[in-house]
């Protein structure tokens, strides 16, 4: 049967995690997770319930003024078995933190991907345009020769630097975790009776469930924003090197030397149809240059969060 996750598909994951890991050697949280499983979880024929899962959430959201507790209390109505236990020690950044956490993994997944594609482009042009040879320049000025391939080759070393430094943020990123309100991880330490092992051990499981091999150590209600400053950086170096590339095939075009190509029926303006464009390139320094200023956002984000009780996983005895 294909299967699909109904409404909001993050929260659900986080539930399901949450209260399938707590469902351990004991019947009636193992009931639950059955129950929200079941319910939570719907086939495609099932369009009607989907849709009035919806509904609930968005009327529970308009009385609450509060995006998780209308999660809480519209899974609960779905699956009441499970209400006791969908929230049970967690807190509204167990939700949001993570899933900011999980979607990053999976854009920075997705964008090392598109690079490494782009890469293979510029590769196959670099190699076909190997001995062709242009001017060189440098202030924009006549220099000594070079070659098509070679110039292609400068973009390329760039976006193989970006690839790296993507990759080591990926490397190195990981869950928020089940660290409780404050990341004191107190809460958790009480409904396990003062047994730290297992707040430790849920920690671990819950980060698995989610697909990350470990949880930041040290966290306040929310994980350290560096994180997202280191993330950004990361992005805006990508963005400088396509901007780069660009600007290059712009000022190129100029000299006819490299154009973008043009499709069947394009024209470069109303008034001189004639002309050709670099609309492609132009879109592309757009979009970096907006990248390129977000970098200053999470650098104000990151030294302005604001400070609660902190504690390293593994020692909130």
């Amino acid at each position: 049967m294909n299967v699909q996750l109904s409404h909001n598909a993050l929260p659900v994951r986080f539930y399901c995690a949450h209260t399938h890991v707590q469902s351990g050697g004991d019947f009636l949280v193992a009931q639950a997770f059955g129950n929200l499983h079941e319910h939570l979880l719907l086939a495609p024929s099932k369009l009607v319930l989907r849709g009035l899962a919806v509904a609930l959430h968005e009327l529970v959201e308009r009385e609450t003024r509060h995006d998780v507790m209308a999660h809480i209390h519209a899974y609960g109505e779905r699956a009441p078995a499970a209400r006791a236990f969908l929230h049970l020690g967690a807190t509204s950044a167990f939700v949001g933190d993570n899933a900011d956490l999980l979607i990053a993994a999976d854009s920075l997944d997705l964008i090392v991907r598109r690079l490494l594609a782009v890469v293979a482009a510029l590769a196959g042009f670099a190699a076909r345009w190997a001995d062709e040879p242009c001017l060189g320049m440098t202030h924009l000025q006549p220099a000594q020769p070079t070659t098509i391939g070679k110039r292609a080759c400068l973009w390329i070393h760039d976006l193989l630097l970006d690839l790296e430094r993507l990759r080591f943020e990926r490397g190195r990123l990981k869950l928020r975790g089940a660290k409780g309100v404050t990341g004191t991880q107190a809460t958790f330490l009480e409904l396990f009776n003062g047994d730290h092992g297992k707040v430790v051990e849920l920690d671990r499981l819950v980060a698995a469930k989610l697909g990350f091999a470990a949880t930041y150590p040290v966290t306040g209600q929310t994980y350290t924003r560096k994180v997202d400053a280191f993330l950004l950086d990361a992005l805006s170096g990508v963005a400088q090197s396509l901007a780069k590339f660009a600007t290059d095939v712009r000022l190129l075009s100029r000299f006819r030397e490299l154009r973008e190509p043009l499709a069947e029926g394009q024209v470069g303006s109303s008034a001189m149809a004639y002309k050709r464009n670099p609309m492609r390139c132009e879109r592309i320094s757009s979009l970096a240059r907006f990248v390129m200023s977000l970098t200053e956002s999470t650098a104000h984000t990151a030294r302005s969060s604001r400070a609660t009780p902190m504690t390293i996983a593994g020692a909130s005895q």
